[in-house]
C-alpha cells in the first residue's frame, strides 16, 4: 500500500518557528500521511579535518535531537513522524536524494522534467533514453 509521505526540510536556522512544517502537518492531518523531518549538515572545515574530529557527529546529534523536539508535539497529536539528519553536500543534491528514497517514482518523473527544462534552456528538445 502507498502511504502519502511529506519531506519537510527543516531550517536548523530557524529555531522554533517552521512555517513549512506547520503547513505540512495540518496536510499530513488531511491526507492521513506521515511526515519526514529532514536536515542536511555540512561544514568544509570539519569535513577536511581542521577541526575538531569529534565535531561531525557532534553536530548530527544536535540536530537530531532538535528535530526531535519538533517532532515530539506533532506525534502528541497523532501524526507519524519520523526523522533524518545527514552529512551531505551540496544541500540540495541531500535533498533530491531523501525525497527519491521516499518516493522514488515521482522523483524520477520529477528529475526528468527538470533535466528537460534545463535541456531546452540550451536548446535541445529532445532526450532519447537507452
Amino acid at each position: 500500500m502507498w502511504e502519502n509521505t511529506i519531506l519537510v526540510v527543516v531550517d536548523a536556522a530557524a529555531n522554533a518557528h517552521q512555517p513549512a512544517l506547520e503547513r505540512a502537518a495540518w496536510l499530513a492531518k488531511q491526507a492521513e500521511g506521515r511526515l519526514e523531518l529532514f536536515s542536511c549538515e555540512w561544514d568544509p572545515d570539519i569535513d577536511a579535518g581542521r577541526v575538531d574530529p569529534g565535531g561531525r557527529d557532534r553536530l548530527l546529534k544536535q540536530r537530531q535531537h532538535e528535530l526531535e523536539k519538533l517532532a515530539a508535539p506533532l506525534r502528541q497529536q497523532g501524526l507519524r513522524v519520523s526523522v533524518d539528519v545527514v552529512w551531505d553536500h551540496p544541500f540540495d543534491v541531500a535533498i533530491l536524494t531523501a525525497d527519491f528514497l521516499i518516493h522514488p517514482i515521482a522523483s524520477l518523473n520529477q528529475i526528468q522534467l527538470l533535466a528537460l527544462q534545463i535541456l531546452g534552456e540550451v536548446g535541445i528538445s529532445q532526450v532519447s533514453y537507452l
